[in-house]
């Protein structure tokens, strides 16, 4: 069977399908700062909201360390098509992630703490999947770093998210896992091989 070439011209096949991840990372980007622009520019017609505003910082920062830590990850997407598939399902959770937190820019009056309670559900499920894909990825990828704290934190997420998507209409429970939330990352950050 006739082998894939790695390299045409001085483009790797490496680079041609970080590529198209790194499009849809943009993409996924786009719709946070979507978000935080329409706060601006509607400011008078947009019920602020201090939850929705720290759940889409927290969320973009997840995002942010996903894009740090898929480094080491992509010499394995050339090895098949099923590495390179499987290197878009974290990202196709969390567009989901980000298109749940984005509220409809049709309506005129947005009230975002509205939307969050009424997202705040699939918001919970979407994260504990992320996480639990993030945990089977971590050896699927053979990845480095102190993968018992990672995976330890990325537990602690899933248990944390999937008892939010069961009580998600208490508030102060957000803010709790907000908290967590943002010392977990941080934790899982100082985790990461330099």
């Amino acid at each position: 069977m006739e082998k894939m070439p790695q390299i045409i011209g001085d483009f790797s096949h490496t680079e041609y399908l970080v590529v198209f991840n790194t499009i849809v990372f943009g993409l996924i980007a786009t719709e946070y700062f979507g978000v935080w622009g329409m706060l601006i520019r509607n400011k008078a017609t947009v019920k602020f909201s201090w939850l929705h505003f720290l759940w889409t910082v927290f969320s973009f920062m997840i995002l942010l360390q996903n894009w740090y830590g898929v480094w080491p990850r992509t010499k394995y997407i050339t090895y098949n098509f099923l590495y390179f598939l499987f290197s878009l399902v974290p990202l196709l959770l969390y567009y989901l992630i980000s298109v749940t937190l984005s509220p409809s820019t049709r309506d005129r009056n947005i009230d975002l703490e509205k939307h969050f309670f009424q997202q705040a559900r699939s918001l919970m499920i979407l994260h504990a999947v992320y996480f639990l894909f993030t945990i089977v990825a971590s050896f699927v990828y053979d990845d480095k770093g102190d993968l018992w704290v990672q995976n330890s934190v990325r537990a602690f997420a899933i248990c944390l998210s999937l008892i939010g998507a069961y009580w998600y209409e208490k508030k102060w429970l957000h803010y709790l896992f907000l908290g967590l939330g943002f010392a977990g990352l941080a934790q899982f950050i100082l985790a990461i091989p330099t």
